[in-house]
Order: C-alpha cells, then structure tokens, then sequence
C-alpha cells in the first residue's frame, strides 16, 4: 500500500508512505518481516528516496490488514466506509 502525491510534471509520485510485506530482507535491520516506510527529510536531503527510511511493525500481516494501518496512519475520516470500497475493489466485488 501507498500513499503518495503525483505531480504532472516531471511525472512523478512523492511517496509519503508505504507498507511492505515481510517477503524481503530490508538493509540487514529488518528481515523478512512486515515494514513502513515513511519519507523523511533526512533522506531528501541525502539525494535518497523520499520515503527510503523503514520501520518493523507487527501491526499487518496482509493487504487488507496494511491498508487499515495506513487509513488509520494518514488519519482519514470516515475510514470504516474507505476501507470497505477498497476491499470490495481489491476483490473484485
């Protein structure tokens, strides 16, 4: 899951945050486990990938679990009705 911003020119998406999975090792520090990762002004101001900075979490264990924690993250209002129609899209439904 991510939430970035999209900018039309150049063409890119500013990564604010992102949740991984546990199915890669992450620099040595985070091995196969669950993962945020947040942009930061350290690493932009490094010249490095915005939201290079990770974290473990047990928080998620799969998508739908990772979307709830991003939802609840980015504090978006009216989460129980966002989360539905995403699920019910990710589904197929």
């Amino acid at each position: 899951m991510i939430l970035g911003v999209y900018y039309p020119t150049p063409n890119k998406v500013f990564r604010l945050l992102r949740y991984n999975g546990s199915n890669h090792c992450h620099m040595g520090h985070i091995r196969y486990e669950c993962h945020i990762h947040r942009a930061t002004e350290e690493y932009q101001n490094a010249k490095e990938r915005e939201d290079s900075h990770a974290e473990k979490t047990s928080r998620y264990q799969d998508v739908f679990g990772a979307l709830e924690c991003l939802i609840d993250d980015a504090n978006f209002q009216g989460n129980h009705t966002l989360l539905q129609e995403v699920k019910s899209c990710l589904l197929g439904l």
